[in-house]
């Protein structure tokens, strides 16, 4: 991460946090409650937040922060050589401390749950961990959002579909798993930000992904992912 990439993305954050700019079309706001997790409109009204963390990929970014009610994380995707806000999630601040118990709960949520129905293309078992309201994003040649059905449907399909179908004879092979668990970040027992890499030839993602406890269960709440090459594959 460049000092010049992240002081551009700090700076689309906060304009977007405070002001309301620099926002996608289809920008999603999630909010989430003691029982639930519910779609609101931005809180642009906040006039002072404050940045705790920023992860920056190829195509997109997260920033964590706070203001004076809410914790939280927006995420960004480049588009047109600027940062555009996609999705934010956020929570009331609480006086609860964050346990080991939460970050294995997020743990599960992520590493166990979802990289194993990605692992096993298994669309039914990823509709049990990514929520209704999540959406994979990304940005290529331009910004992509793909819904929940769309992404399960993906997962379940992916070896049967282009480019993956040449490399078919590797969806079961260790030697293809490029599987990598990077970091949780925490900002409430029940709001956390899991960043992972997962490997289907030819591509090797990076994924961000906002994970929330929702009436007992970890969810998937919202996406984002950049890609590089497996090169490994190149010869297949």
């Amino acid at each position: 991460m460049t000092t010049f990439a992240s002081e551009h993305v700090q700076k689309a954050a906060v304009s977007f946090l405070t002001r309301g700019e620099n926002a996608h079309p289809a920008c999603l706001h999630l909010e989430l409650t003691e029982d639930a997790i519910r779609v609101c409109q931005s809180q642009c009204e906040e006039k002072v937040v404050w940045l705790r963390n920023t992860w920056i990929l190829p195509s997109t970014a997260t920033v964590e922060y706070e203001s004076k009610s809410f914790v939280g994380f927006v995420t960004l995707l480049s588009s047109l050589d600027r940062w555009v806000a996609i999705s934010v999630v956020v929570a009331r601040k609480t006086p609860t401390r964050i346990q080991p118990d939460d970050f294995q709960g997020a743990l599960r949520c992520s590493w166990g749950q979802y990289c194993g129905a990605n692992r096993n293309c298994d669309g039914a078992a990823m509709a049990q961990v990514f929520h209704p309201l999540c959406r994979q994003t990304y940005s290529s040649h331009k910004i992509e959002i793909i819904s929940c059905a769309e992404f399960c449907s993906m997962v379940s399909n992916r070896y049967e579909s282009e480019p993956h179908a040449r490399y078919a004879r590797y969806q079961h092979s260790q030697a293809a798993v490029g599987d990598t668990l990077q970091g949780i970040s925490m900002v409430t027992p029940r709001l956390a930000l899991v960043r992972l890499k997962v490997g289907h030839p030819p591509y090797l993602w990076s994924d961000m992904l906002i994970c929330a406890k929702i009436k007992g269960s970890w969810w998937i709440v919202a996406e984002s992912s950049s890609t590089e090459p497996f090169e490994l594959y190149y010869d297949a």
